[in-house]
């Protein structure tokens, strides 16, 4: 399988046609040759880091379970198919440990994982033991992750404990967090492209990469490249791979930026 050469991140796998942040998403998104994937991750109370954006089960497995609370053992079992979705098509997907992420990643050497690590995690249990049990999990491929999180503090002690690039995802467009940005020096920085404000030359001057979440039309994305990001974010992977083939040759994936601490 050759890798598509288009800058776009598979956001929690390829999550329009599977459960998100399922190994059966995250897989398909790869197998259609997305050259990143972004998925999140939750710890349980034994400190088991799990794939999963909320800190509950109730959305994607309909049952009322907090995995914050939770040992591993007790959740591994949950079908996470979104039976609200998809009815009982996926009711075999089960909740995937970061363990089992890795591996699937490392059956893929070319591909990049953008890790987000939740706040829910983080206040619950601190960032110290929630960044050391990620890297841990992780370091088999950590060469080519970027720890992201929208707690910059607990990514900024992330890279002190680590040689990992690290991402801010940012929730408005202020001069306070353009401040902040620059202060901690973030390899990357990720937002939503509704936040941004009308006009050209917006986008932050800084020595980081733009992560954009995220869109499911092409003309978006292509416009997104165009005015500078170099990763944006879809649902939709595998179509956008596709409809966007016939532009492959104008881009190319960005070298993942290392650590400048």
């Amino acid at each position: 399988m050759t890798m598509n050469k288009i800058p776009l991140v598979a956001h929690r796998g390829y999550c329009e046609a599977y459960p998100e942040n399922s190994l059966e998403s995250l897989r398909a998104a790869l197998e259609c040759g997305a050259v990143a994937v972004e998925f999140d991750v939750q710890l349980t109370r034994d400190h088991v880091a799990v794939v999963c954006h909320d800190d509950t089960l109730s959305r994607t497995a309909d049952v009322e379970l907090s995995i914050l609370q939770s040992r591993y053992k007790d959740i591994s079992s949950v079908s996470i198919g979104e039976p609200r979705r998809f009815a009982d098509q996926y009711s075999d997907s089960l909740l995937p440990s970061l363990a089992q992420v890795v591996e699937l990643l490392e059956a893929f050497p070319e591909s990049i994982a953008y890790v987000e690590v939740k706040t829910e995690s983080i206040e619950a249990f601190g960032p110290e033991l929630v960044n050391r049990v990620v890297l841990e999990t992780i370091a088999p491929i950590q060469s080519r992750c970027v720890l992201i999180s929208d707690d910059l503090p607990a990514m900024v002690a992330a890279r002190e404990q680590s040689d990992i690039p690290i991402g801010w995802i940012i929730h408005q467009w202020s001069e306070h967090d353009r401040l902040q940005a620059n202060q901690a020096g973030p390899e990357y920085l990720v937002v939503n492209h509704k936040y941004f404000p009308s006009g050209n030359n917006i986008l932050w001057p800084g020595d980081w990469h733009w992560v954009v979440y995220q869109t499911s039309k092409v003309h978006k994305a292509m416009d997104l490249l165009a005015m500078g990001i170099q990763w944006v974010e879809t649902n939709s992977i595998c179509p956008m791979l596709e409809a966007l083939q016939i532009q492959q040759e104008q881009y190319s994936p960005p070298a993942i930026l290392r650590s400048r601490k």
